[in-house]
């Protein structure tokens, strides 16, 4: 399964309801001028975002209710900490709709807090007008990953970053540094709306090799999601069959596989002797991923699997799997090349208990 089936099939499950409304507005949290764009469901949820246009860059997550007439409660997040609770009331004057009170921050600091906008700017979901985002054009990863540290999963997306589409238009990895020019499409990743962007291109820099042939990874789909701030976080690179891993001397686990070309599109749909004859022409690579799930622990599927650049957690091969199980491949004529550390067929799991505490993840993220 290729990275357009991923886009496709996670753009689903993270698509927005369209039932509701969506409304800007504009006020104040203390004495700093702040615009708010909130979501209002059907259901009585609220989501949504605000910023100062005095701090450029910097974007709040809103979450909450108006379960109750004239009442509203939020709950702001700082990336993913949650930072500040609000407590709102409803006022309607002539012209405008006014939502006030404090917001208590989780410090102990509070502030008088205002919402206001006029009584007719209500859109449809579906037709709002998107403010435009500033996004940090060229990003370096100093220290990648940022956070060496024991998870379960790596998270999918960040609270309040944004989904976006893209496609690899550069990629130079060489002397310890990676470079990745991407252009970005005009439509939001999970809604499928026009954004008004600040930048087409997202320039990434890392500071590590990475041993993927550019000519599997130059015009190819990507999803790039952005934190808060929206600055980059997360990349959906592109798609990885697992054919063999091994352990290597220093205990982490190795992976060998063939990358997603044209000639992988709808592979689990080809016939056992068309499969013999395409899988010895694909790309092959050899990695050690930071953060591995070899099986989801229930099924031996090993197909389709994403190769994550995400800025915490490092290279990251965690993905529900899709396509051929390992009895179809043990069908096929996958050969390992002879080495000092032998290959094992990926059919052989093995097992959680193989993978290091520090490299072992959970499937889906």
């Amino acid at each position: 399964m290729n990275l357009r089936c991923f886009v496709l099939l996670w753009i689903s499950v993270f698509l927005f309801a369209t039932t509701g409304s969506a409304q800007e507005y504009y006020g104040n949290v203390g004495k700093m001028e702040a615009t708010f764009f909130l979501k209002w469901d059907d259901s009585g949820a609220v989501s949504g975002e605000y910023w100062y246009p005095e701090r450029k860059g910097e974007v709040y997550t809103l979450i909450g209710e108006n379960r109750e007439k004239g009442k509203l409660f939020l709950r702001e997040f700082t990336g993913n900490e949650r930072t500040a609770n609000c407590i709102l009331t409803k006022r309607i004057t002539e012209k405008e709709v006014i939502w006030e009170g404090r917001m208590e921050n989780t410090d102990g600091r509070k502030f008088d807090m205002a919402l206001k906008r006029r009584r007719d700017n209500a859109l449809p979901m579906t037709e709002k007008a998107i403010s435009q985002r500033k996004i940090q054009e060229r990003v370096t990863w100093k220290d990648y990953p940022s956070r060496k540290v024991i998870t379960e999963r790596v998270e999918q997306g960040s609270r309040g970053g944004m989904w976006l589409n893209g496609k690899t238009t550069a990629f130079r990895s060489t002397n310890g540094v990676t470079q990745i020019d991407f252009s970005i499409d005009e439509r939001d990743g999970q809604s499928g709306e026009v954004i008004d962007l600040s930048t087409k291109r997202i320039s990434l820099t890392l500071p590590r090799e990475l041993p993927l042939p550019a000519a599997s990874i130059i015009g190819k789909n990507v999803i790039l999601i952005t934190d808060a701030s929206r600055i980059l976080l997360d990349v959906w690179l592109t798609s990885i069959s697992i054919t063999h891993w091994r352990k290597t001397p220093g205990g982490e686990i190795e992976v060998r596989g063939f990358l997603d070309s044209d000639q992988t599109e709808e592979l689990d749909m080809k016939p056992l002797t068309e499969l013999n004859k395409i899988l010895p022409q694909l790309p092959m690579v050899t990695l050690i991923p930071d953060k591995l799930a070899l099986t989801d622990y229930n099924t031996k599927s090993v197909f389709g699997r994403v190769i994550r650049l995400h800025r915490e957690f490092g290279v990251v091969i965690q993905m529900t799997d899709a396509g051929p199980g390992s009895l179809e491949l043990e069908s096929l004529s996958l050969e390992a090349p002879l080495d000092e550390i032998p290959w094992i067929f990926i059919g052989k799991d093995p097992g959680g208990d193989s993978i290091p505490a520090t490299q072992k993840v959970r499937e889906a993220g």
